[in-house]
């Protein structure tokens, strides 16, 4: 009896260590995307922006947030104190929140005096939420200026990560 329990769970042992590395692609695949994600956000100002609207010519950086989230404000400003060194890049922060949670955010921070930002949301079509499979805020991405996806943060780093991705990228 003992062997051939042994021989159970050795060849259950075999058959996961042979289809583990299958498992693990699959689910890197559809975590990390390589285009952009087709959206539609409604923007503060009220106009849509879809994700046809990115140029292309120019580095991208998405930021999913909650505007009451503690770590998307702390975030947010340590990411302003640099965001000289962002240059060109578009950056768009994302929320499902209702429009007026994400007024408020984008006030506080007084975000439209920078032209290169936009703030909305996608309300509660969890399109890029569920095409990132975002669990946690924020949720960044950063794409280079072909629009191919070239990092994606889970948990927020710092800024000075975000920069030299840029930096390797151009």
């Amino acid at each position: 009896m003992k062997n051939i329990w042994a021989a159970l769970v050795l060849r259950a042992l075999i058959l996961l260590v042979l289809f583990s590395p299958f498992c693990a692609a699959q689910s890197q695949s559809n975590n990390f995307r390589k285009t952009i994600p087709p959206f539609r956000i409604q923007l503060v100002s009220g106009d849509s922006l879809f994700s046809k609207d990115v140029k292309k010519d120019k580095p991208f950086m998405l930021v999913y947030f909650s505007p009451t989230c503690e770590h998307c404000l702390e975030f947010t400003r340590n990411f302003l104190q640099k965001i000289s060194a962002f240059g060109n890049t578009q950056i768009l922060f994302i929320s499902y929140l209702p429009l007026p949670d994400i007024e408020k955010f984008e006030k506080d921070f007084s975000l439209s005096k920078y032209a290169s930002i936009q703030v909305g949301t996608e309300g509660y079509a969890f399109i890029i939420q569920r095409f990132y499979n975002i669990m946690n805020f924020p949720f960044i991405a950063l794409y280079d200026k072909k629009g191919t996806l070239i990092a994606a943060y889970r948990t927020a780093p710092s800024t000075e990560v975000l920069i030299k991705q840029f930096e390797l990228h151009k």
